[in-house]
């Protein structure tokens, strides 16, 4: 690990002055006893005015750790292979604060300025080798008190951070695993990490052993440290729910299927992260699972379409019974879309969008909702895959029909795309009877819907190793956008089309039209959701795998992942 400092910043902070050689020499000669001696007392993470987050990580690229605190406090960065502890009272004898880094790593320590807005950030050149796949980074950092070099040496003392080195195209468990199994859970970001960092939000979903065992419990993936953090119990139990982000940060928990015997249900919850708690919400007019939730610019939240049972929870997409030529009666849909506004805590019909389930939505530039694809349901009962398309206007709150995907297409994914358009991947037709129900790759075409034509245009073939995937976007520091396809060849789909081994992930060349190959996830993950991590610039995915990847205590699999990108 080599350091070096980087003067070109994406979000246009200035670029921390460093020490002049004398200072530092001074530094590192009073701070000598400190890189000399490991302490034996517990590790404690403090953060008390010093904040201290890690960016990208890569092998073959770097490693930045970002720190905000002070203007123009000194401060000591100490990366580290290990956790330490190391006690600074090796130092200053009064000083009983213990740190979570070890003195393995004493060339590497980094001293600098925090600039005037109190920002800091040092590099680190990562050199691409295989054998570092995995190894965990520690990092903390100290700031020098205003009496220094006369006692107290130290002032505030920051958070610690762990990360693990990852090999493009290479995925690796994440240091720490979740608290508890789950599958068919909501993810969603929250802010409240160090350096303005996003934590995760891991909400319900249901244990792989145990049948129609949705959990009433969620948790907190900490990303600066790589651990999930044990939670509450929400009011009821739910999961294949849907989470929907309001503006004042909290996050709505809407529907899903709850209780022991696996039913759609109406409730809503309230998390909210300042409180680390949850509160009971204005209840849908329908019961649905595998509905959309799209918030609105003002706020609001468009809920869309969803069925209203029977559900076959031990399923592997989770069709309604009906799918499956089971005699749980007719399929039934939510009749309509509804509105939340959270204002008034009320929620309004929107009877303009009809009943439709396995589709995908997304927020248009012109903050318009586009809807897309899915099933409907049909005379005889049956439902099947529709290539219809809506746009929703927030403005005067109803939907009207658009240019239909060029053949009927459900369980399809729908993301933002540049120049405020849409991009869709994914999907296909379905066809019922069992043991399960398939979908069928037959049109595999990459489309990006413009919102100036209102028009669906072809823009990659997609690989025909599985037709459904998860794909999301990244904004890159130049603006572009990189689309990242996930594919799932977990027994959702047609075996003879489904491929074998663990999930690939492509990424999409846009200049040549082709989804490029870029890795592979440790094993297929049912259930599983994606979550971009931001400067960190990799996915969080979770959701167990079918292999149990974490050593014991035995049971279903806790595991997560980090995939770069």
């Amino acid at each position: 690990m080599h350091r070096e400092r980087r003067a070109d910043r994406s979000d246009a902070r200035p670029t921390p002055a460093t020490l002049g050689v004398w200072s530092k020499a001074l530094v590192l000669a009073l701070l000598g006893p400190l890189f000399a001696a490991l302490g034996a007392q517990d590790a404690a993470a403090q953060l008390t005015g010093l904040e201290l987050d890690y960016r990208h990580g890569r092998l073959g690229t770097r490693i930045e750790f970002a720190l905000l605190g002070a203007p123009g406090d000194v401060v000591v960065l100490l990366p580290s292979g290990t956790s330490g502890p190391t006690p600074l009272n090796l130092v200053d004898p009064g000083d009983p604060r213990v740190l979570s880094v070890g003195l393995d790593l004493v060339s590497q320590v980094s001293i600098l300025f925090l600039d005037p807005t109190g920002f800091g950030l040092v590099t680190y050149s990562l050199a691409p080798q295989p054998g570092l796949v995995g190894v965990q980074i520690y990092a903390q950092a100290v700031a020098l008190s205003q009496s220094f070099p006369s006692p107290p040496i130290f002032g505030a003392v920051s958070n610690p951070a762990r990360t693990t080195l990852l090999l493009p195209g290479s995925s690796s468990l994440t240091a720490g695993a979740m608290n508890a199994p789950r599958r068919y859970h909501t993810a969603t970001p929250i802010p409240g990490g160090p350096v303005e960092s996003e934590r995760v939000l891991l909400v319900g979903g249901e244990n792989p052993q145990t049948p129609f065992g949705a959990r009433q419990d969620w948790e907190i993936y900490e990303p600066v440290t790589e651990r999930f953090i044990g939670g509450g119990t929400l009011l009821e139990r739910r999961t294949r729910h849907a989470a929907a982000t309001l503006a004042d940060g909290s996050i709505l928990l809407i529907g899903g299927v709850g209780g022991p015997s696996g039913k759609p249900i109406a409730s809503v919850e309230r998390y909210l992260p300042t409180l680390d708690a949850v509160q009971a919400a204005s209840p849908m007019f329908h019961a649905r699972v595998d509905h959309t939730a799209t918030t609105l610019n003002d706020g609001r939240v468009l809920v869309v379409g969803g069925f209203a049972g029977p559900y076959a929870l031990d399923d592997p997409i989770g069709y309604p019974d009906s799918f499956l030529g089971d005699l749980g009666g007719p399929t039934q849909f939510a009749p309509q879309a509804e509105l939340f506004d959270p204002q008034l805590g009320t929620w309004t019909p929107i009877p303009s969008i009809g009943p439709r389930a396995g589709h995908d939505a997304v927020l248009l530039g012109d903050g318009t909702v586009l809807i897309a694809g899915g099933v409907v349901p049909t005379p005889l009962g049956v439902p099947t895959a529709t290539a219809t398309c809506l746009i929703f206007d927030p403005i005067n709150g109803t939907a009207t029909p658009t240019s239909s995907l060029p053949s009927a297409r459900s369980y399809v994914s729908l993301s933002p795309a540049q120049a405020g358009d849409a991009l869709l991947a994914g999907g296909g037709a379905v066809t019922s009877g069992g043991p399960q129900a398939t979908i069928d790759p037959v049109n595999t075409a990459t489309l990006r819907y413009t919102l100036v034509t209102g028009q669906w245009v072809p823009v990659a073939i997609e690989p025909t190793t599985v037709a459904r995937a998860l794909v999301r976007c990244i904004q890159m520091p130049n603006g572009t956008i990189r689309y990242i396809r996930i594919e799932k060849p977990d027994g959702r789909v047609d075996p003879t089309t489904a491929g074998t081994g663990p999930p690939r992930v492509h990424v999409l060349d846009q200049t040549l039209g082709v989804w490029v190959l870029d890795g592979t996830l440790l094993d297929r993950r049912p259930g599983m959701r994606l979550v971009d991590l931001g400067p960190k610039t990799r996915f969080l995915v979770t959701g167990s795998s079918l292999t149990p990847l974490v050593p014991p205590p035995p049971g279903p699999d806790r595991s997560a992942e980090a995939y770069p990108f």
